[in-house]
């Protein structure tokens, strides 16, 4: 059994699996490899969270009936702006600098205030 089977059946929730790697290529990787042959250094993390993982995750938000969506990014949010995370060393806001406000209020980004190493003890429980 997989572990995200383990953790559904654990916590009884249902999850679904969306294939998105045409949209992840068109948006993400071409860009990607297009702005390297052109000499230009490309920012793939940034435009993925924008198209991707805000963007046609919040398609799936809505599709599912879901209230609110979250992301292992470490980053804390009020529903309206994003603040660095409690480990600095982790804080990934820079990345998540274009992801739209409006996206902001559907979001929860449950490791803001962790460290990666109390993720790893908790994980480990």
């Amino acid at each position: 059994m997989a572990k995200i089977e383990q953790l559904s059946y654990l916590l009884d929730f249902e999850y679904v699996v969306e294939d998105v790697e045409e949209e992840f290529r068109k948006e993400v990787y071409d860009y990607f490899v297009e702005s390297y042959k052109n000499g230009i250094t490309p920012n793939p993390c940034a435009l993925c969270n924008m198209k991707i993982k805000f963007g046609i995750f919040m398609q799936f938000l809505d599709k599912y009936g879901c209230q609110k969506g979250a992301t292992g990014h470490y980053v804390r949010n009020d529903g309206e702006f994003l603040y660095s995370a409690s480990d600095m060393t982790k804080d990934q806001s820079y990345f998540l600098a274009q992801v739209s406000k409006e996206s902001l209020k559907y979001m929860m980004f449950p490791m803001a205030t962790y460290t990666k190493e109390h993720i790893k003890e908790i994980g480990s429980n």
